[in-house]
């Protein structure tokens, strides 16, 4: 995923990390997939990266954030589908989700995150919009939703 955020550009034959974080390998047909569906994402919305894959630490929370990004282009996809002109030109902390769908309890996740110390990031407001991004096997790969600072908030409060 992180290749796809830089802008390098990588085929099939590229090595990726082995889950020892050591050894390279080559993708697997469903990685490939998943990564083609992040990059489709990445390109459809214009994402400016801000931080990818940072620890944070809330009180007695520790945890990794996916990605913090900006959404620059709307997608053009109905809003059904896709809410992101609402959440246009702002910070969103998203998390990536690659199992079968997305379950209530990841909106107190990146809700946690969200109001974790992000102050190393320089950021001139706290980051209240979360969103998480389901690459999974529709037509287009992937599946999204957006959650504003009101539901933010009331996820973490929960």
């Amino acid at each position: 995923m992180a290749k796809a955020l830089s802008g390098e550009k990588i085929s099939r034959a590229t090595d990726i990390l082995s889950e020892d974080n050591v050894t390279l390998r080559k993708p697997t047909y469903d990685e490939w997939e998943t990564y083609l569906s992040f990059e489709d994402f990445v390109n459809l919305h214009g994402v400016r990266l801000i931080a990818h894959e940072e620890t944070v630490e809330h009180e007695k929370f520790i945890g990794t954030l996916d990605q913090l990004w900006v959404l620059t282009k709307s997608c053009g996809l109905d809003k059904r589908y896709c809410k992101c002109a609402e959440f246009l030109n702002t910070p969103i902390l998203n998390d990536v989700k690659t199992g079968k769908g997305i379950y209530p309890n990841y909106r107190a996740q990146v809700a946690a995150l969200a109001y974790a110390d992000l102050s190393h990031l320089k950021l001139k407001d706290h980051v209240r919009n979360t969103m998480i991004l389901h690459l999974n096997g529709t037509d287009r790969g992937w599946s999204v939703k957006f959650y504003g600072p009101e539901e933010t908030a009331k996820a973490y409060d929960r």
